[in-house]
């Protein structure tokens, strides 16, 4: 460092404190008042050979200190910063750049920062020689002061350009997000993203407030629903409310059959078909899953999820087992001739058999019924039996209604008599494929309902069904609004398989998005919550419909008006930060 030593130039050796440190003993006392002048003679540097007188005086208590240097002549830098003016003569480029240990304030700022830099170049004029303006207050104080606070706050210019590059990478993220929306707008399920803008300081206090950064982070909107839409597919479901279809990925096959990702997905594009090996896939390639079925109980099995498989082979015949008759017999026939029905039953192969009721009245009040078979190997003929009805039959029942039903002859078996009990009878026949035994419902012991006796003439059949079908292949697979997975058959019969629940989430909007318009969960979001549709907070399910995609073109393309816009103010900063830089540049120039 050099002080009032081998130049003797005084300059201050640190912020708001003068000291004029000499390296030979010199002005030593000037130190110790602070009322006297303090002056240094010699020639140094800034003088060129032509000699320099630097002089310092002291104002008194609240007054303004005075300094100024008297040149022989040459070139004057004046600087002023708002604070003082400081003229050196003889300025150079080179003075700047090798001014650390020499000069007076203005070299000092010089090699600060480029804010000092940028300083030096608001005034600069020749001088014509002579004495130079005094400085306005205490220069080099103040002028070290505000070099060292531009030292502390960094390059300002630099900071502007970073600022300016990070709201351009933002507004790029934006740009993109709002691309992804106007290219899914027809996407079934796709669920938009908005964008925010968080800002990250470095240096901001009551003094201080430096160049920042700008990030953007995506706004997913996952819990907003979109347009639902009818289709044509009685396969296609949609969710009225919140909540998604929990789907499997496929990862590969093993013997022909596919194998699923043990991560569980969740989406809400719900245009499902049937694929080749019965599965329920959607346009994106995931498989539903739902609870399945026990097709016999129809007992639903709420404790696994697993993919819908439907099985497209026959449907087995199913033996009759029961047959309901209802009918009236008339009170007062009109000849004594029988009555006669048919019953169409089928058989253990799903062949269709026919059972003759023979109905002939023995008195008032009572019949006998003749049941036969034409095509039974152990018939034709079954059996018989006696129906009464009302007081005749000695039971406590209303005119008309069975009473009682007995003397069961051959294969047929009776029931016995209690009050609004079944009234029925059995039968057996064998078709070929061994004794098949087959119940004759009546109805109930005093009811209106089944079979009467009431005023008439003539047989009147009400109602004829049995529980047999014949083989069945498939026809048909649908789901209804309590997401039943049905299973339709060309003989008419339907078969529940499974039940498709929906998904619910804590918090949604927390989910991670996957491809395909699917989410998986996250800690954010909370556990999947299955239940069934329309329950427990969860959506109810519209059938033969998808959901669109949430996305408002009309939004998207104000928002992309104003990221286009906020882009190009980014890169004007950026622009103009380039100017001012090539102005400072320039001063060397």
């Amino acid at each position: 460092m050099s002080g009032c030593g081998r130049h003797r130039v005084s300059r201050p050796e640190r912020v708001g404190r003068k000291e004029c440190k000499q390296e030979t003993g010199q002005c030593d006392a000037e130190r110790r008042e602070a009322s006297r002048a303090v002056g240094c003679t010699g020639t140094g540097p800034w003088g060129g050979g032509a000699g320099k007188t630097c002089r310092a005086k002291a104002a008194a208590p609240g007054g303004k200190r005075r300094s100024r240097c008297e040149t022989g002549g040459g070139l004057t830098v004046q600087l002023d910063t708002g604070l003082a003016v400081y003229s050196s003569p003889r300025f150079t480029p080179s003075d700047v750049s090798a001014a650390g240990d020499r000069g007076l304030g203005a070299p000092r700022i010089a090699v600060f920062s480029p804010l000092a830099r940028f300083l030096l170049q608001l005034v600069v004029a020749p001088a014509k020689g002579g004495k130079t303006p005094p400085a306005r207050g205490a220069f080099q104080d103040r002028v070290c002061r505000v070099a060292g606070e531009s030292e502390e706050r960094g390059m300002s210019l630099f900071g502007a350009m970073n600022t300016a590059v990070s709201g351009l990478s933002a507004e790029s993220a934006e740009f993109a997000n709002i691309s992804n929306n106007v290219a899914n707008s027809q996407t079934v399920g796709y669920k938009g993203v908005n964008t925010n803008f968080i800002d990250y300081l470095t240096t901001s206090t009551p003094q201080s407030n430096d160049s920042s950064t700008v990030v953007a982070l995506p706004d997913y909107l996952n819990n907003v629903q979109g347009t639902i839409t009818q289709t044509q597919n009685p396969l296609n479901l949609a969710i009225s409310g919140q909540g998604f279809f929990a789907v499997s990925q496929s990862t590969g096959t093993d013997n022909g059959q596919p194998v699923f990702n043990a991560q569980p997905y969740y989406t809400q594009a719900g245009d499902f078909s049937m694929n080749s090996q019965g599965y329920l896939v959607n346009s994106a390639g995931y498989y539903l899953n739902g609870w399945s079925v026990d097709p016999t109980t129809g007992t639903v099995n709420q404790n696994a999820l697993t993919p819908i498989q439907v099985s497209q082979t026959a449907f087995a015949p199913v033996a009759t087992s029961e047959v309901d008759l209802s009918a009236n017999l008339p009170a007062t026939p009109s000849s004594s001739s029988p009555v006669t029905s048919q019953v169409q039953v089928y058989d253990g192969l799903g062949n269709q058999q026919t059972v003759d009721l023979t109905w002939t009245q023995t008195s008032a009040n009572n019949w006998q019924v003749a049941i036969s078979a034409p095509n039974a190997t152990n018939g034709p003929a079954l059996g018989t039996a006696n129906v009464s009805f009302g007081s005749g039959s000695g039971n406590p029942v209303a005119d008309g209604t069975i009473g009682s039903i007995s003397g069961g002859t051959g294969t047929v078996t009776t029931s016995s008599y209690s009050a609004n009990g079944s009234a029925s009878l059995s039968f057996t026949a064998n078709f070929g494929n061994g004794p098949q035994a087959i119940e004759l419902n009546l109805g109930s012991y005093g009811s209106s309902s089944g079979l009467t006796q009431y005023a008439g003439t003539s047989y009147t059949l009400n109602n004829l069904s049995q529980n047999g079908v014949p083989p069945g292949s498939f026809s048909s697979v649908s789901i209804n609004t309590s997401g039943d997975v049905v299973v339709n058959y060309n003989n008419g019969l339907t078969q529940t398989i499974a039940q498709v629940p929906v998904v619910t989430f804590n918090a949604p909007d927390a989910l991670q998005s996957q491809n395909g318009q699917a989410f998986t969960a996250t800690e954010d979001s909370g556990d999947a919550i299955a239940n069934s549709a329309g329950s427990g907070g969860a959506g109810g399910l519209v059938t033969s419909s998808v959901e669109g995609s949430n996305v408002d073109i009309s939004t998207e393309f104000s928002q992309l008006i104003v990221a286009q816009e906020a882009y190009s103010a980014n890169t004007k900063t950026i622009s103009t930060a380039d100017q001012m830089m090539q102005s400072l540049l320039n001063i060397i120039q």
